[in-house]
């Protein structure tokens, strides 16, 4: 999903507030799925970087089903996607305004075929070897 010009990764519940309906730490009661937020390539977020963390940190606090979240930076996300699981990284621009601008690695979370849960990975995947071609 997108258009928020924030990321998230979360998951979803019908009531994320009752732990008998939904827990992160209890297999038992799941969440429905779970959900990848892109952010926007060149427009902005909350473009003052105090005011960013402090509304990421409240949103984590207070979101039971909330695992990830920038709500400044700039980029977009590469899925990795294969039989077993999904994996979202988050990549993050310094600046939209040079060519060749740098990126950087800003987070991943994967979830496992079959469990609607969301896990924390510390690294990116890695490149598949012999890639198919580029698209034209």
């Amino acid at each position: 999903t997108g258009d928020i010009h924030s990321s998230w990764g979360q998951e979803l519940s019908t009531d994320p507030y009752d732990p008998a309906v939904y827990n992160p730490r209890d297999s038992s009661r799941a969440s429905l799925g779970v959900e990848f937020v892109c952010p926007g390539v060149t427009s902005p977020g909350i473009t003052n970087p105090k005011a960013a963390r402090l509304a990421e940190a409240a949103a984590l606090r207070t979101q039971p089903p909330l695992s990830f979240a920038n709500f400044e930076k700039r980029g977009y996300i590469l899925l990795d996607i294969d039989g077993s699981r999904t994996q979202a990284e988050w990549y993050f621009m310094d600046t939209v305004t040079a060519r060749l601008a740098a990126e950087n690695f800003g987070g991943a979370r994967k979830t496992e075929a079959g469990t609607n849960r969301l896990d924390i990975v510390r690294r990116p995947s890695r490149p598949k070897p012999n890639p198919p071609a580029l698209a034209p």
